[in-house]
């Protein structure tokens, strides 16, 4: 009786699959941060420089997250 329920290259197909999964995730997040309401993140009658902007960096940060992980992964 074989008891290998998993082959080598399932193992790879499965660790694909997470990566995707879990880039998904961030790139889920990131399109909640574009989208959302810009009355939720900060007043709407200011303006704000871009390096005190928080949707700006929390986009940059989320995009640092899936370009690191999709390098590394």
């Amino acid at each position: 009786m074989n008891y290998v329920l998993v082959g080598p290259w399932d193992w790879a197909l499965l660790a694909s699959a997470g990566k995707a999964a879990v880039m998904g995730i961030y790139l889920l997040l990131l399109a909640g941060i574009v989208l959302m309401p810009k009355a939720l993140m900060e007043r709407a009658e200011q303006q704000v420089p871009l390096w005190k902007n928080l949707r700006f960096w929390a986009a940059l940060i989320c995009l640092v997250q899936i370009v690191v992980y999709g390098i590394l992964g």
